[in-house]
């Protein structure tokens, strides 16, 4: 048993094996943890719905990256996202780009966000949609990644992922609960 009180009270449920922690006198209380959880909804792989696992558990370098997004991409209507979640460029080789997921697929919007959900990568189509050029300025609040001559690479930091996924199509909504 865990027990907080006076020293009297707390002294009352002593016993063999008990481990006893003083504050001398002053107040203790309990802390507070915050595990800043973002708590979504999880679906079969093969609704529509579903995001794709792309931590490095599942997802061990760029050739499986795209394999698992054109598994997804060959299950969902042409011009619907695909969406992917949690990759890790650093156990992926390198930063993924939108010519890496091209190569996924052409007839889909898509967007994988980063484990830290401070970045996201995402496609041509979904650049095109987003209408984002090499004259695209980056948002406040954002930056739009760009190779060494100035076109966009797809990656995408803080609010230039909201930009390019509120430009995409709407997702059919989720079932309704029971």
């Amino acid at each position: 048993a865990v027990a907080v009180g006076t020293e009297r009270a707390v002294l009352a449920l002593h016993g063999p094996g008990t481990y006893v922690l003083s504050c001398g006198g002053r107040a203790c209380g309990g802390g507070v943890i915050d595990a800043h959880l973002h708590p979504q909804a999880i679906y079969p792989e093969d609704a529509p719905w579903a995001t794709v696992d792309c931590q490095p558990e599942k997802v061990r370098n760029l050739d499986a990256l795209i394999a698992v997004l054109k598994r997804k991409a060959e299950q969902t209507p042409a011009g619907q996202w695909v969406l992917g979640s949690l990759y890790q460029e650093t156990k992926l080789g390198r930063q993924p780009t939108r010519f890496d997921l091209d190569r996924a697929s052409t007839n889909h919007p898509i967007l994988i966000t980063h484990s830290s959900g401070h970045q996201s990568v995402c496609n041509s189509l979904a650049l095109q949609l987003a209408k984002v050029t090499r004259d695209t300025p980056d948002p406040a609040g954002g930056k739009f990644g760009r190779a060494a001559d100035g076109e966009p690479s797809g990656h995408l930091q803080e609010h230039a992922t909201s930009i390019v996924r509120s430009a995409g199509p709407k997702r059919p909504p989720p079932p309704k609960d029971g």
